[in-house]
C-alpha cells in the first residue's frame, strides 16, 4: 500500500510517508491538522486535531478510497484528549460516494459517541457497515459531532480500514516484497529464499504485543507455533471405584486449566536491536502479578486470559540477533472466547426489555453462542423493577431469581438542613427511600451543602446523613432537592458474583437461596426476562456474553 491516500491496513501517521508532516490528511469543520511526536499509539506519531467551535469538527482523509459494492468494510481509530484540554463526545465517521472523485453522497455509516475527559488513555472507536450497492468510494473522517470550544485539542493513532466482517487486532500492512525483502535481510547469511513469500498478517497478540509482524524498528516478529490452544485442555475425571464389583461409577468430569505454550523468532535488522526487541518481549510476558489477554486471531478472533506457568526461555542463537523464545503460559478459564473489538472487554451484547403487557413486549430474545462448550454471562438488569424478577433460558431449563425491587431514578424535596461534626443531616417532605451507600445528589439554596455524596445513614425514613468537612451550621428550613440514579443491578454468572450499584458488599442476598447461575448453552438460546410483580415492568436488562470454545 503505498499511496497515501489507501488507508486499508495502513497507519497514517506512523507509515514512511507522513514521517514529516500530515500529508493525506485535512481538517473539517474549520479545523486544523498537524502531526505530532509528543504522544502516539504505533509508531512515533500521531495526528493532533486542533477544534473550531462548530459542529462535526476533526479529520478527514485527503482522497476517497476505492471499494467493493455491497462488501462489509471495517474501520477503527485510536482517540485521546490530551491532559488540560477540553471534554469531548467523538465519533468515526465512512461517507459512501457513487465515484472516486465528484459524484453522489449515498449514505453514511457512524460508529457510536465515545466521551472521553482530559487525560484520558488512549481508547480505540470503530465500526463495521456494509458498502451501498451503488458505493464506488468510501471517505473517512473522525470527529466531534457537536461544537466544543476553540482551539481545544484531541489526538488521532492506527486508523484502520479495511473490507472485512470485524474490527480485527490493528497492523501496519507493508507489502509482500517489503515483507520478504525484510525477512531475507534477518536471516542473512543464511541461504535465501527460506522465507520468500512468507505472509505476515498480524494474527497472534499477547496483551500488547502484536507477532506475525514487523514492528516499527524493522524488527520481525514471529509465532512458529501455540501449543495447546487447538486441542482440548487437560480433562480431570475423578475415579471412583464400584465397590467390589467391577469397574468405577460414572462421575462427572471437568477441565483442567488450559497450558499454552508460545514458541516463535524475533529477527532484528542487526545485533543493535536486540536488546530493545529482548526488552520488550521480557515486558510483555512478565506476567506474574498481573494477566493479560492473549488473542489469536482465527474466525472469529479467540481469547483467553492467561499468566506465566513456567520461567520463559529466550535464547539468541547467531551474531545478526535472531532470538529464540519459548513463553509457557496458563489460562486458569480453559475456554477461549469470541472476542469483539467493538466493546469493552470484547463482550457481544444483547438488550432485552421486560416482558410488558401493555406493549405486547414479550421480554424474549435469542442469543446465539456460536461455540461448542456452556458459557457464561453477565446479565445487567436496570430498575424500576418491583419484582420478583425472573431470567430464564428455554435452551438449558435454568432459571435465576431477583427477590429484592430496583428503584426508578429518585428525586425528593428538601426542607431542612443541619451539619454537625462535618456531618450533613437533610429532611426531606415524605419518606425518601434512600439507602445507606447510595450515591445522592444534593441541591438546595445553601450551596455548603450541594454536591453529590454517599449516603452513610438513614437515622429516619425522612432524614439521611453525608459527609461534609465544614463548620457546624445550625439545623434550620431550606428548600431544593435530593435525588438518587436508577438502581442497577449486575449478576455475573461466571464469578457468581452480584453488584448492587457498583457494590458487591451484602449482595448476594437479592437473589433467590436456590438459583441457576445461567449458561449460555451452543446453539440459540431464548432468554426472557420478567417482572412478575408488574405486568407492564420498565425493567431493562443487558446481556454481556462471549461464544465459547473448548478446542
Amino acid at each position: 500500500m503505498t499511496s497515501p491516500e489507501n488507508i486499508a491496513r495502513v497507519n497514517l501517521i506512523s507509515n514512511p510517508s507522513f514521517k514529516t508532516n500530515a500529508t493525506g490528511w485535512t481538517g473539517t469543520g474549520s479545523a486544523t491538522v498537524a502531526r505530532v511526536t509528543s504522544d502516539y499509539v504505533f509508531g512515533g506519531a500521531c495526528l493532533q486535531i486542533t477544534k473550531a467551535n462548530t459542529t462535526n469538527s476533526g479529520a478527514v482523509i485527503s482522497s476517497r478510497v476505492a471499494v467493493t459494492q455491497s462488501s462489509s468494510y471495517a474501520v477503527s481509530a485510536y482517540i485521546k484528549i490530551p491532559a488540560a484540554e477540553q471534554s469531548g463526545s467523538i465519533r468515526i465517521k465512512v461517507d459512501w460516494y457513487t465515484a472516486l472523485s465528484g459524484g453522489s453522497l449515498i449514505t453514511s455509516t457512524t460508529s457510536e459517541l465515545v466521551t472521553l475527559d482530559p487525560g484520558s488513555d488512549w481508547v480505540r472507536i470503530g465500526k463495521v457497515g456494509t458498502a451501498p450497492a451503488t458505493a464506488v468510494a468510501a471517505l473517512v473522517s473522525v470527529i466531534q459531532p457537536t461544537a466544543g470550544t476553540n482551539l481545544k485539542k484531541f489526538l488521532i493513532d492506527g486508523v484502520l480500514f479495511e473490507q472485512a466482517s470485524q474490527i480485527k487486532i490493528y497492523t501496519d500492512d507493508f507489502s509482500q516484497g517489503y515483507e520478504t525483502t525484510t525477512v531475507r535481510t534477518s536471516l542473512t547469511p543464511l541461504p535465501p529464499p527460506i522465507f520468500t513469500g512468507m505472509k505476515l498478517n498480524a494474527d497472534v497478540q499477547l496483551g500488547d504485543i502484536v507477532f506475525n509482524t514487523i514492528d516499527e524498528n524493522g524488527v520481525v516478529w514471529v509465532v512458529t507455533d501455540i501449543s495447546g490452544w487447538w486441542e482440548h485442555p487437560d480433562p480431570e475425571m475423578q475415579d471412583v471405584r464400584r465397590g467390589w464389583g467391577d469397574g468405577s461409577y460414572d462421575v462427572r468430569g471437568r477441565w483442567a486449566a488450559r497450558d499454552i505454550v508460545l514458541e516463535g523468532v524475533f529477527l532484528p535488522p542487526d545485533q543493535s536491536y536486540v536488546q530493545a526487541a529482548r526488552n520488550k518481549l521480557i515486558e510483555a510476558t512478565s506476567l506474574v502479578y498481573s494477566n493479560a489477554w492473549l488473542y489469536v486471531d482465527e474466525v472469529p478472533t479467540k481469547a483467553a486470559r492467561v499468566r506465566l506457568s513456567g520461567k520463559p526461555s529466550i535464547r539468541t542463537v547467531n551474531p545478526r540477533g535472531r532470538t529464540e523464545f519459548s513463553i509457557g503460559l496458563r489460562a486458569p478459564n480453559p475456554i477461549k472466547y469470541a472476542w469483539n473489538w467493538e466493546q469493552q472487554d470484547g463482550y457481544y451484547t444483547t438488550t432485552i426489555p421486560g416482558a410488558n403487557t401493555s406493549t405486547s413486549e414479550s421480554g424474549t430474545r435469542t442469543i446465539t453462542n456460536d461455540g461448542n462448550i456452556n458459557v457464561h454471562a453477565i446479565f445487567e438488569i436496570t430498575g424500576p423493577l418491583v419484582g420478583p424478577g425472573s431470567i430464564y433460558n428455554a435452551a438449558t431449563g435454568e432459571e435465576l431469581t431477583i427477590i429484592q425491587p430496583l428503584r426508578a431514578a429518585t428525586s425528593k424535596t428538601v426542607t431542612n438542613k443541619a451539619l454537625t461534626n462535618n456531618i450533613a443531616t437533610l429532611t426531606t417532605s415524605a419518606a425518601h427511600g434512600f439507602l445507606a451507600g447510595d450515591s445522592v445528589t444534593v441541591a438546595i439554596t445553601d450551596a455548603v451543602f450541594n454536591g453529590t455524596f454517599t449516603i452513610l445513614s438513614t437515622p429516619t425514613t425522612a432524614t439521611f446523613t453525608y459527609s461534609k468537612v465544614n463548620a457546624n451550621i445550625s439545623s434550620a428550613a431550606t428548600s431544593g432537592t435530593a435525588s438518587i440514579p436508577v438502581d442497577v443491578l449486575e449478576i455475573d454468572t461466571y464469578e457468581q458474583e452480584v453488584a448492587f450499584n457498583g457494590s458487591t458488599e451484602d449482595t448476594r442476598s437479592m437473589l433467590d437461596t436456590l438459583i441457576d447461575w445461567l449458561v449460555l448453552a451452543p446453539g440459540d438460546n431464548e432468554i426472557t426476562f420478567t417482572d412478575d410483580g408488574d405486568a407492564t415492568a420498565a425493567a431493562n436488562m443487558v446481556v454481556y456474553y462471549r461464544s465459547g470454545w473448548i478446542g
